[in-house]
This record gives C-alpha cells, structure tokens and sequence, in this order.
C-alpha cells in the first residue's frame, strides 16, 4: 500500500483561546493583532503586535517534511502494534511526502496561543531558523505587547501553575521531563 502524505507547513491560520472568565482571545495572522471578545460578546481590537517576517529557508522545508512523516510513522507504529496485539498483520505501508504546490516566502506570525490564568494570552512565535528555543509574546488583556519571553533549549511550554510556567524538556536521546519555571517579571 502507498499513500502521499499532504504536508501543511507555514500556513496563516488565525488562532483562538478562552480565558476561566469567559472572554475569548483571536489572534489574526494575516496582520497580528489580537481582538478580545468579553462573556457578553463585546468585541475590542488591539493594535498590532510588532515583528519582522522571517524568510522559509531550505532548512525550514526539510524540517517540515520531516515532521510530517515523523507524526504519520508515530501513528503507523501505534497502528501496527494494536494490530498485532489483536493477531492481525499490517501490510507494508509507503508513504510519500506530497510538497505544497508553492511555499509561503515567509513564516506565518505565530503557530498558537494559549491562556494564562492571569488573563494574558501567550503567542507561540515562529522564529528563524532550526532553533529549539520557544519564543512568546506575552499580550496584556488589553491587547499590548507586554514581553517576549524565550524558553530554554528544547523546553516546550505546557501550561500555567499559581506563579509557574510548566514545561516539558526534551534531551538528546529524545528523553522528556516535566519542569516547573517561575513565572517572568
């Protein structure tokens, strides 16, 4: 059996989180800015958040078609070991990674947000390069750019604790650990 696998990278998705209060956060790709929905449905729209394009390089679309066929082998594995559990046998499988018809000149603003208890929303960036650093941009309920907030190498954010970041870290032999960071000043 042979199927492509369609690689969706660097896609300009807008992105969405809701907050314990009610209030819903949008931030929109196409220009980053965030607008801010209250319980009743008031809608309030921020100005736009700074930053500079980053260029897709070679390295980017390698990394990108790595990933996808990483996650569809992930699932493949799973797929067979349930099956032989249940006595049955998976037939050989290939697959093909399937290249966008064009690739975006540059990287979209940011890849996902999340919702902080204290009622900011955590931008997911997406920087240069092949890096293993998150970068964050922390927008006030307001709507304004408070911070930009790097993790360390290869440590992914996981959620919020009373005063604390949560994150996962990844070692070299693909190892992860849950760590507690204090939240920044």
């Amino acid at each position: 059996i042979s199927f492509k696998l369609p690689l969706q990278a660097f896609v300009m998705r807008d992105a969405w989180a809701v907050f314990p209060d009610g209030r819903v956060a949008v931030a929109r790709a196409s220009d980053y800015h965030t607008e801010w929905y209250d319980a009743s449905g008031r809608k309030a729209v921020a100005g736009r958040v700074p930053y500079t394009p980053i260029p897709i390089t070679e390295a980017d679309k390698a990394l990108a078609r790595k990933a996808t066929k990483d996650a569809a082998e992930q699932g493949m594995k799973l797929g067979t070991s349930m099956a032989a559990s249940s006595g049955q046998k998976m037939p050989k499988i290939n697959m093909e990674v399937e290249e966008p018809a064009t690739w975006p000149k540059v990287k979209p603003p940011f890849a996902s947000v999340r919702a902080a208890p204290d009622g900011r929303l955590w931008v997911v960036r997406m920087i240069g390069g092949a890096t293993e650093i998150g970068e964050y941009d922390v927008i006030a309920p307001d709507g304004r750019l408070e911070r930009r907030v790097r993790t360390p190498p290869n440590v992914t954010l996981l959620g919020f604790g009373k005063g604390v970041l949560y994150g996962v870290r990844k070692d070299e032999d693909d190892l992860r650990y849950l760590q507690r960071y204090r939240y920044p000043q």
